[in-house]
């Protein structure tokens, strides 16, 4: 509460509100304040190796400021969403043959990546394709990307690209409340239903979601996968209350997780759970600054791509997009790609 409270303060602050700053460049300052931590943390090498995976979020921003032109957006746009479609239909291919619907698909590798760096490139072609204008051929591709996503399990990343197609498709046509509520009664259970009874990965999520549920509702033990979720944002908070204004530094984030899961007799995971914990107990309160300057820059001179930026900032927060350079580098391709994104100031 109390870096609730100092975030909301600095944000209204005089000095800050008069600080006026590229929207695109902004993202630069997720990895810039990773880096600044690098000059105190005590495992160097472990945290420049961990850096690494950051910087597209670094160079991508630079590159499609100063190199790509708006005119160019479109094509990307279309050639990025038919190379994911056509790496879809060859997982499919490759594993099951003609056997689309399988029940005994396991999220295996696809194309040289693993499961979960497939779903963020879908994810993000999916996302983009949102952004762009509607054609029998983008609802094609949507299906194809979707039918992916479902395939390998990532139902989290379906719905947040499904909700983001409601809203904005209500933003376009002037709908009010009662239509978008409407659309996501009727595209939720739609997800939940195909998924529950055509993809063994999807009903296998489904069936931790209930029992997690049901957990809290019982108060009975909730799965492990979700019991690993709370406990590692629970420890990750107990370390950022710990270091609450430069943090631990890269290199030493995973050491200050060992003393918290050594404290209590449990394992570490090999990951983080959430994107935003790992940034604050590496960083500090500059993670809280960063974060709202993207915002700041958004509402300040996009006011188009605000709603956007805001959803990709709340996917940061949930998941964990900086696992790698693949998931880092398809997190802001949303942003870079969007040809409706603004180039100059509103006034």
């Amino acid at each position: 509460m109390v870096l609730v409270i100092c975030g909301w303060y600095g944000y209204n602050h005089t000095w800050l509100q008069s600080i006026k700053m590229d929207a695109v460049l902004t993202w630069c300052l997720i990895p810039i304040a990773y880096l600044l931590s690098l000059f105190y943390t005590h495992d160097f090498m472990r945290g420049w190796h961990q850096w690494t995976n950051m910087t597209p979020l670094l160079i991508l921003p630079l590159f499609f400021k100063f190199l790509i032109r708006e005119e160019e957006k479109p094509k990307l746009i279309i050639g990025f969403a038919i190379a994911c479609s056509t790496s879809v239909l060859l997982h499919f291919w490759a594993h099951h043959g003609l056997h689309l619907f399988s029940w005994h698909s396991t999220s295996p590798l696809t194309l040289f990546y693993t499961a979960s760096k497939n779903a963020w490139i879908w994810w993000s072609a999916l996302v983009l394709l949102i952004l762009y204008k509607r054609t029998w051929l983008h609802i094609i591709l949507m299906l194809i990307l979707g039918i992916g996503l479902m395939y390998l399990g990532y139902l989290s990343l379906l719905i947040s690209a499904g909700i983001w197609y409601i809203i904005s498709d209500r933003k376009r046509l002037g709908a009010g409340p009662n239509d978008l509520w409407v659309k996501l009664g009727v595209f939720l259970p739609t997800i939940f239903l195909s998924a529950w009874v055509l993809f063994d990965a999807s009903h296998s999520t489904l069936l931790m979601w209930y029992e997690t549920g049901l957990s809290f509702y019982t108060k009975s033990n909730m799965p492990l996968m979700a019991e690993a979720y709370f406990q590692d944002a629970h420890f990750s908070i107990n370390q950022w209350w710990m270091h609450p204004f430069n943090g631990v530094g890269l290199g030493d984030y995973i050491h200050a997780m060992w003393n918290e899961y050594n404290t209590h007799g449990l394992q570490v995971p090999d990951s983080p759970a959430q994107g935003f914990l790992h940034f604050a107990v590496s960083c500090g309160m500059i993670a809280v600054v960063a974060l709202v300057m993207i915002y700041k820059s958004y509402n300040d001179h996009h006011q188009t791509a605000l709603p956007l930026a805001i959803f990709l900032i709340l996917h940061f927060v949930v998941f964990v997009p900086l696992i790698s350079t693949i998931s880092a580098a398809v997190l802001l391709l949303p942003i870079l790609l969007s040809p409706s994104f603004q180039t100059e100031p509103v006034t």
